[in-house]
């Protein structure tokens, strides 16, 4: 009997410090609605002109981010197609870019989002060329939309981390 318990009692140690261990949460689902070249750069974070990673819980949100938008709306309509795709009050967008580059096989491709407690981490994969730069510059950039009903409710942390596990920024937004 007690050699019974002390089994017991070690099976449940170790199935709490495996479960413990863990630094993987949750995934979530998103899916991609852009993945190329955004055509008006609408786009800026005051804070950083050229990297941008950001979540967009709102058109509030969305509306932070966007530059000389009385302007560019004669020559561009706004919101672009890929960002009419998002309904705000069910789904946030996430946006990610490393700006302009003066070439074009550069990418930002996420490859999985996780949740844990109130943080959402978006883990992409950074790819720049080595070499020289072309003559044509680009902006590429990464659009999502993640549906909120998958995600922590109240003030959500976005870490958004490079394939290295460097921190490329943290935003935070209320869901």
């Amino acid at each position: 009997m007690r050699r019974k318990r002390f089994l017991i009692v070690v099976f449940l140690l170790c199935a709490t410090t495996v479960s413990g261990c863990s630094n993987q949460g949750e995934q979530v689902p998103f899916e991609i609605l852009l993945n190329g070249v955004d055509r008006a750069v609408w786009f800026q974070d005051t804070a950083d002109p050229g990297a941008l990673y950001v979540p967009l819980a709102s058109k509030e949100d969305l509306a932070s981010y966007v530059t000389g938008i009385e302007e560019r709306q004669k020559e561009t309509p706004f919101p672009p197609a890929e960002l009419k795709q998002i309904e705000f009050d069910q789904e946030v967008g996430v946006y990610l870019t490393q700006g302009h580059k003066g070439f074009q096989e550069y990418w930002v491709e996420v490859e999985r989002i996780e949740k844990q407690g109130q943080q959402v981490s978006v883990l992409a994969n950074v790819t720049q060329p080595k070499g020289a730069a072309a003559d044509m510059s680009s902006y590429r950039v990464t659009l999502l939309k993640l549906k909120k009903s998958d995600l922590p409710h109240g003030n959500v942390k976005f870490v958004f981390y490079d394939q290295d596990g460097k921190v490329l920024a943290e935003k935070s937004v209320t869901l």
